[in-house]
């Protein structure tokens, strides 16, 4: 009689852990397909931008006396795919539901509540500038190509379409540089 009792029991044990377990698996890969979607976004439609992590977003900038830069003003959920569904604060300062898709251009496709639909594009920050010291190393990493390319195309024969064909048009100007 103990015996089944004991058996029972970790039977339970088994499936509360292999429960929990796949409940962390689908909560880790909805995480991992939300934060495709981190950066910072905005609609030029209605002059509004937010920076998104892990499916929150808070605002970068404000249409609205509602709310106001550093607000907590979206949230979004993983469905399926491309597809996510959430909510957001609307100018009147309220919560809406949202569903979203990740266009194949990079754009959010957002249809909301009260018959709205927009679009919001990833914002594209210019890089840094380069230090003087970064810019010589990639100089020297191109001519290091470089010489290998020529060397290969100099040994193939036609060196002018090989070098063309290996390095653009604008191999000569290169060459030039490396020098």
């Amino acid at each position: 009689m103990s015996f089944y009792y004991a058996t029972r029991d970790r039977s339970q044990v088994l499936r509360n852990i292999l429960g929990t377990l796949c409940t962390l698996f689908l909560i880790g890969t909805a995480t991992a397909q939300v934060s495709q979607l981190d950066g910072e976004w905005y609609s030029t439609q209605w002059k509004y931008g937010y920076r998104l992590k892990n499916g929150v977003g808070i605002a970068t900038s404000t249409n609205s006396p509602n709310f106001k830069p550093g607000d907590e003003i979206i949230r979004i959920y993983h469905i399926e795919g491309d597809n996510f569904e959430g909510e957001q604060v609307y100018r009147d300062g309220r919560f809406y539901r949202i569903y979203l898709t990740l266009e194949p251009d990079g754009r959010l496709f957002i249809m909301g509540e009260r018959n709205i639909s927009w679009y919001m594009e990833r914002v594209r920050r210019s890089l840094p500038e380069r230090s003087d010291r970064a810019k010589e190393g990639v100089a020297k990493a191109k001519c290091l190509l470089f010489a290998a390319a020529r060397q290969s195309c100099a040994s193939a024969g036609n060196y002018s379409q090989c070098m063309n064909i290996r390095w653009g048009q604008d191999w000569m100007a290169q060459e030039r540089l490396c020098q």
